[in-house]
């Protein structure tokens, strides 16, 4: 967001405000201390919740029902409010100061002192205190004070592990000569941790849903192409369903330490994939066939004393990650 073209794409497209976005009209930037106080208080709100980006420079609509609704530019004078007093009001009237606060200016052309100001914030590892002496959060497009508890809960950021996972699709193929004759789309399980601690021990749990069938004989059926290497730090399991489809259970158990920012892909330690036949011409082909098929991946994930994640995905809808197999 930091061309003018973008900004006004905000505006055609009518970007409403959220969580992680709010619109500020010019007047917010006042050389006064109800506004200081307002600006400290939205950008800390911003930074004890999950970060996001304050634009001023933005008019939303008067109308009660398009109230968080862009509705034209309303351009900044940086002769007046330069970069630097906005950092200034900014780093002077929270404590303890965010650390990582981007400010852009976004030069509109209607003149050369005309600009906009996107104030990028990331979500902090401890609560913040605007210069009110309050401490905010964002919720349903404002931001309201914190009770005690969620400012204890913030500054407990830097002690829990926050570890994330995300899910993809990676193009390989089997065959011994590399023609082509096995191609499968392997599964990408990207751990990484996100915090500052170090994470001693994590544990993945996988249900794949609706990958095979049992027949009337009794025989599981795959409908996933077996690989020519055998899984290593994975346990795979299947189960039947009383419709006679069969789910397949991934579960990782770290035995090494996870430093921060640090991030593993423990899907290519499985020894299967999605089968991906060659006369499937488009990807979108092959995500027509996975949605059909309903293959859904349901995940948990622990931390040391991180609470537990858990979400659920469909195979269709995953991103290709990797184009290609390490072989």
């Amino acid at each position: 967001m930091r061309s003018q073209r973008v900004i006004e794409q905000h505006i055609v497209n009518q970007i409403q405000e959220n969580l992680n976005l709010d619109y500020k009209a010019a007047a917010a930037l006042a050389k006064s201390d109800g506004a200081s106080k307002e600006i400290s208080k939205d950008i800390s709100a911003m930074a004890n919740s999950q970060g996001g980006a304050v634009i001023y420079g933005i008019k939303e609509f008067d109308e009660e029902e398009k109230r968080h609704l862009p509705e034209k530019i309303d351009p900044v004078d940086q002769t007046i409010f330069t970069k630097e007093w906005v950092e200034q009001i900014i780093n002077g009237n929270i404590r303890p100061r965010i650390q990582g606060v981007i400010i852009h200016p976004v030069q509109i052309d209607t003149d050369p002192s005309h600009c906009v100001y996107v104030v990028e914030i990331p979500a902090s590892n401890t609560a913040h205190q605007a210069k009110d002496k309050r401490y905010y959060k964002r919720y349903n497009f404002e931001s309201i004070a914190m009770e005690d508890y969620e400012i204890r809960d913030v500054m407990n950021r830097a002690n829990v592990p926050d570890v994330s996972i995300q899910l993809g699709l990676f193009h390989g193929d089997a065959s011994e000569d590399g023609q082509g004759a096995d191609l499968y789309r392997g599964l990408n399980i990207i751990i990484k941790n996100e915090g500052t601690q170090v994470v001693e021990k994590f544990k993945v749990i996988l249900t794949l849903t609706n990958v095979g069938w049992f027949d009337d004989d009794g025989q599981h059926i795959k409908l996933v192409k077996i690989l020519k290497d055998e899984a290593t730090g994975l346990k795979v399991s299947t189960q039947g369903n009383f419709d006679h489809s069969a789910d397949f259970f991934v579960v990782y158990q770290s035995e090494f330490v996870l430093f921060p920012q640090e991030q593993i892909d423990i899907g290519k330690m499985l020894a299967w994939g999605y089968k991906d036949d060659l006369f499937h011409e488009a990807d979108n082909t092959w995500n027509d066939f996975a949605r059909d098929s309903e293959w859904e991946i349901k995940w948990k994930l622990y931390a040391d004393n991180m609470p537990l994640k858990s979400g659920n995905v469909l195979v269709g809808d995953l991103p290709i990650l990797n184009r290609f197999d390490d072989r």
